[in-house]
């Protein structure tokens, strides 16, 4: 992934309760949730231990070229990390209701996505201030 120069890892507490059901799809059912549409790569067929070149092709894969947590700077992964998790918990919240979801349509959901882009410059100085708050 040549355009990637930072890559993270966690495993989260919604994002990990997300990934553990068998529809694992991040929907757009807000302005947070949107802001990840297109943007994420699912891995549904993986091996527990990524630790060979051949697993590490799969993940390349399964990721894509726009994957939301492989990014050009530390503060820009961290951001998306941060608010995918934020995401998630969403999605989650809104699951523990029992009601059906009102998911946006692509189009609004691209929209969003695209409306989120011009914040981007934001993730450093919002990095910056967890960092200060340690």
């Amino acid at each position: 992934m040549p355009a990637a120069r930072v890559i993270l890892h966690c495993h989260s507490a919604y994002g990990t309760t997300l990934a553990s059901l068998e529809e694992t799809t991040l929907l757009p059912i807000d302005n947070n949730t949107a802001r990840f549409w297109g943007r994420v790569g699912y891995n549904l067929e993986f091996d527990l231990n990524s630790d060979s070149a051949a697993e590490g092709a799969h993940l390349t894969q399964a990721m894509g070229d726009n994957t939301v947590l492989a990014c050009a700077t530390l503060a820009d992964a961290f951001e998306d990390l941060y608010f995918f998790e934020k995401a998630a918990q969403t999605q989650m919240l809104a699951f523990s209701s029992g009601k059906p979801l009102a998911v946006l349509s692509d189009d609004i959901a691209k929209a969003t996505a695209e409306g989120w882009k011009s914040y981007r410059g934001m993730a450093q100085r919002h990095f910056n201030y967890f960092k200060s708050a340690l």
